[in-house]
């Protein structure tokens, strides 16, 4: 079958909706689904098109078959089975058969009162030598019987399945593709669900994941499946650990991250939908709330990943379910420069700084206001009666009218090991807002936190920039009503993005100093890009806290980029571009909005 008809499918959540209809009925749906779905969000059947014509094809299954790698490593798979439905459990063993790699084993502990199960097992192990079992005598729990599944395991790399899902028959063959060229420890892909019933089921829920992101990874499960680990990792974390049965892999996950990255290895991500995670009557995919227990559990996996780090923090759990909020906790408390470039007569600079020091609670701060050459006696006027007033407000005067320079300015005069860049017409929300933004700066890999910034009337003006969508350099989650979710809950979410605006972002001195300032070259939009490239160039992060808010009040056509400077920043950093954007996915289209996909009308549909 040839798709006849270009079509654009934005993918989002049908989770919610599902719930949310079965636990209150058709009222009020529409609502719902304008808050709770929001950006790259369209209800249609146009997904299961586009990935049956992006799924591996036949031909190509018989060409990798015949490949032979320099590094081929037995990949040990588990799963824990208890009283399986038969043929949940027949497509999830078959869907290991068909892989086009074949140097894997799976090893599977068995706990199941079912007599069907058991044979559905005791004939599959008869057929194929690389399927292993243990034969439980009591139920353990899902993390004690994957370990006993572990036992079995002798390859270098270990993953785990569920018993009721299924993987694409390629996933083993892309995942050892990976480990050719690097020595990855952790790897991860992309997945969807399978929803329905009988013969009347489809794919759907695409999680088009980013590479790995930690303040997104504490804020919810984004990896979930599929995950392929070491074996000596699996052996340093100790394998699943029971006091986190309910969000086990979540616990797993994180652990794998802080070993893997303390030891200075790399976490891979292959993005490609390569696991199907089947959502049915009793699955936590289907209904949340059959495993209530889940989110805690999560939440003290969160906590423990952040004792190991010795990070003082809290976290929330959410009013959605498996989403949490990571309250950071200051150890101390560091002079801040907020630096203010200010620029025009009906600036609202005076507002701003009186709002910040009435209203916030952090007080170690010093106010450098940098005006351009051509300021007029009136603004100068203006801004001097609040020096007289203020004794921690400062003055400085660039020799130049471009933004970048004056900021530069301002920042090499700054006396604060922390400094916050603000625009001019910003206005501080909740008083506790810069204290937080300082205590997730406090964190050794982040180099600059960018806060929400609003509209008055309270969409997003600004929330992070991602390179290679349509224009190829956009402002994420533009335009979303503040409490929109976003594609896959981002927009509410904290997160890393490679670049952020320079109208509310905090930062310390050392790294703005690292990467020598801005470009004075550029434009004010092209600049934030390009610095932000910078200080993200050898692994720092920077963080989006989606909880901390300010408003502002500015036409974003003032900072637009051109088409020249576009072309200059795309030449500059042409390995970012080409490789694509660490924090967006490849899956998405580069001709559309962000967050959509579109079926290519030279693909065949793999059925």
């Amino acid at each position: 079958m040839i798709s006849k008809v270009k079509k654009i499918f934005n993918p989002n959540s049908v989770r919610r909706l599902v719930n949310y209809v079965s636990e209150n009925g058709l009222k009020g749906v529409g609502e719902k689904i304008k808050k709770g779905m929001g950006e790259g969000t369209v209800l249609s059947d146009i997904y299961p098109e586009w990935f049956l014509s992006t799924r591996v094809s036949n031909d190509e299954l018989e060409k990798q078959r015949e490949a032979h790698f320099d590094y081929e490593p037995l990949i040990s798979i588990l799963v824990p089975t208890y009283n399986t439905p038969e043929k949940f459990l027949e497509e999830m063993i078959e869907s290991c058969i068909s892989q086009s790699y074949k140097n894997w084993e799976l090893c599977i502990a068995d706990a199941s009162t079912d007599y069907g199960t058991r044979n559905v097992l005791k004939a599959y192990m008869a057929k194929d030598a690389r399927i292993k079992i243990t034969w439980l005598r009591d139920n353990l729990g899902i993390s004690d019987n994957t370990n006993e599944a572990l036992k079995l395991a002798k390859g270098e790399y270990i993953g785990l399945l569920d018993h009721d899902d299924v993987i694409e028959p390629d996933l083993f063959y892309q995942l050892v593709l990976m480990l050719q060229d690097t020595d990855y420890e952790f790897i991860y892909t992309d997945e969807d669900k399978i929803i329905g019933k009988g013969d009347k089921w489809r794919y759907a829920e695409p999680h088009f994941k980013p590479d790995i992101s930690i303040d997104l990874l504490r804020s919810h499960n984004y990896i979930t499946h599929f995950v392929l680990v070491k074996s000596d990792v699996m052996s340093e974390i100790g394998g699943l650990h029971k006091e986190f049965d309910g969000s086990q892999d979540y616990d797993l996950i994180l652990r794998a991250y802080d070993i893997v990255t303390k030891k200075g290895k790399k976490i891979g991500h292959v993005p490609r939908v390569l696991y199907h995670w089947r959502v049915h009557e009793g699955s936590t995919a289907k209904n949340p709330e059959n495993k209530m227990y889940c989110y805690e559990s999560g939440r003290n996996a969160i906590m423990a990943e952040l004792e190991r780090n010795d990070i003082r923090a809290y976290v929330d759990t959410s009013e959605l379910w498996g989403i949490y909020n990571v309250k950071y906790r200051s150890k101390c408390n560091p002079l801040l420069s907020i630096v203010i470039p200010v620029r025009k007569e009906e600036s609202q600079v005076d507002t701003c700084i009186q709002t910040i020091i009435d209203k916030s609670d952090y007080k170690n701060t010093e106010f450098i206001i940098v005006l351009p050459k051509i300021a007029s006696e009136k603004l100068v006027k203006k801004l001097v009666s609040l020096k007289s007033k203020y004794k921690n407000v400062y003055i400085a005067r660039s020799i130049r009218n471009n933004y970048s320079a004056m900021v530069n300015l301002a920042v090499a005069s700054a006396k604060g090991e922390y400094a916050l860049l603000l625009n001019e017409n910003v206005s501080m929300i909740k008083p506790d807002t810069i204290s937080n933004m300082a205590s997730m700066l406090e964190r050794e890999e982040v180099c600059a936190v960018g806060a929400k910034l609003l509209t008055h009337e309270d969409r997003i003006y600004h929330a992070g920039i991602i390179l290679g969508a349509r224009e190829r350099i956009v402002e994420v989650h533009e335009g979303l009503k503040d409490d929109e979710y976003g594609y896959m809950e981002r927009a509410i979410l904290n997160g890393n993005y490679s670049a952020y605006s320079s109208e509310c972002l905090m930062l310390k001195k050392k790294d703005y100093q690292r990467v020598l300032g801005f470009d004075e070259s550029l434009s004010e939009g092209a600049g934030m890009v390009d610095f932000g490239l910078k200080l993200t160039k050898e692994g720092r992060l920077i963080t989006y806290a989606a909880g901390l808010k300010w408003y502002i009040a500015r036409d974003k056509s003032e900072r637009i980029i051109s088409e020249e400077e576009k072309e200059l920043l795309i030449s500059r950093w042409s390995e970012v571009f080409e490789k694509g954007d660490p924090y967006y996915n490849q899956s998405f289209s580069r001709n559309q909005k962000p967050f959509m996909v579109e079926i290519d009308t030279n693909n065949e549909v793999k059925e």
